[in-house]
């Protein structure tokens, strides 16, 4: 479901943002005078249609498909990622609610590294491209701004939707690369930067391996242990900054940063698999679950049926979530053997919340399991007749 978001929105809204830059300037009456990057100008006009062709990829077929099935379900899944996932989510967010100044206050500063260091010092360069109608540097910079305010100006805000500016943000600070490694109060602050970060990853493995309170509460809530991760990033830090101590201390930061992804990309997934997956909640069900016992899920993504090693139930991935419980709670009335695997938040008088079995975190929620035992007798909210969709019966 998020490819046809992604290419919305990033094939879509993000490309156009470069031509509003481009008829803003001639708009003005401003003639490039450094870089007449297009002379003819009605190439210009052909943008829009590459745009609406890479949209036309997914979204031509998927409106025929749905046509052609005459399936109530595909229309739903039609309406949810038109409408919900891009209209919705940008208007009128359910989740991710920050700021209107998050991306500048917590974003680019932290995750646009080393290059949101450089920004007080690229400044005066690209005032001066602009002064020169220097197409080169306004366009891609006219095109960042956009895309921070456009982004900025809806409620729900994470850090991926302004990542496309990044290489931007790269492309034009890349002219002044040589002059930027001559201010030696820059590259010191680089060289610093990724002496704290490396510090800052010991401090966490002395804490994981000591094990003090604030390093065992994080490796217990996401159900991993970081620590030989943290070392290799740390010590590559550390041992980047040492090489480079008395030479060009910029060049800390492409080695701190290459460990980084390397062992990102390899030890750090094996840890996200753990944490971003229910793998870990369904190795803890099992100590209470039987191999052939059947399971019903309430509130879940849809990972929870792909990883599940039991029979599925559930009742509507967008029926309401009190409306799921209480057909949860009838569905195990005749199955004395099922369980239900449910938020913790969600656990409402239909069940004793001091019989639930904690099966850990993932997703940033708290799952219980939900056995006979923790069923109450009676259930106020009163029994509720849903479709129930089956998986591995």
């Amino acid at each position: 479901m998020r490819l046809p978001w992604v290419i919305t929105k990033g094939v879509g809204f993000l490309p156009l943002f470069m031509l509003i830059s481009h008829f803003l300037l001639r708009f003005c009456g401003k003639p490039y005078t450094l870089a007449p990057i297009i002379t003819r100008q009605w190439l210009w006009y052909l943008g829009p249609l590459v745009m609406l062709f890479a949209i036309s990829l997914w979204f031509l077929p998927m409106l025929w498909l749905v046509d052609q099935s005459q399936n109530p379900l595909y229309e739903v899944y039609r309406d949810n990622i038109l409408f919900k996932q891009t209209v919705t989510r940008y208007a009128n967010s359910w989740h991710h609610i920050k700021p209107f100044w998050y991306y500048v206050s917590s974003v680019i500063p932290v995750f646009w590294l080393p290059l949101s260091l450089a920004l007080p010092w690229l400044i005066k360069p690209w005032w001066k491209a602009i002064k020169q109608v220097d197409a080169r540097i306004i366009l891609p910079l006219a095109w960042i701004v956009l895309v921070i305010v456009f982004f900025s100006m809806s409620a729900g805000k994470r850090g991926v939707y302004v990542l496309p500016a990044l290489p931007m943000l790269a492309l034009i600070t890349a002219p002044y690369f040589t002059q930027l490694i001559k201010s030696k109060v820059l590259i010191n602050l680089v060289w610093a930067t990724v002496a704290l970060l490396s510090v800052a990853f010991f401090v966490f493995v002395l804490a994981g391996l000591t094990e003090v309170n604030f390093a065992a509460q994080l490796s217990d809530k996401y159900n991993v242990v970081p620590w030989l991760f943290f070392l290799i990033v740390g010590g590559a830090g550390l041992l980047s900054c040492l090489l480079r101590l008395k030479g060009n201390k910029w060049q800390s930061w492409p080695i701190f940063i290459t460990v980084v992804w390397v062992a990102y990309s390899t030890l750090g997934y094996e840890l996200l698999n753990e944490a971003k997956t229910p793998k870990n909640i369904y190795r803890v069900a099992s100590k209470f679950i039987e191999p052939n016992a059947e399971v019903a899920l309430v509130d879940f993504s849809e990972q929870f049926i792909l990883f599940s090693p039991y029979r599925t139930t559930h009742f509507g991935y967008h029926t309401d979530h009190q409306q799921q419980l209480t057909a949860a709670w009838a569905w195990q009335k005749v199955r004395p053997k099922g369980y239900v695997i449910i938020n913790f938040e969600l656990v409402t008088d239909c069940y004793d919340t001091n019989k639930v079995i904690h099966l850990g975190f993932a997703h940033r929620v708290d799952w219980v399991l939900l056995n006979h035992a923790s069923r109450l007798e009676n259930c106020t909210q009163g029994s509720e007749s849903l479709p129930e969709y089956k998986y591995g019966y």
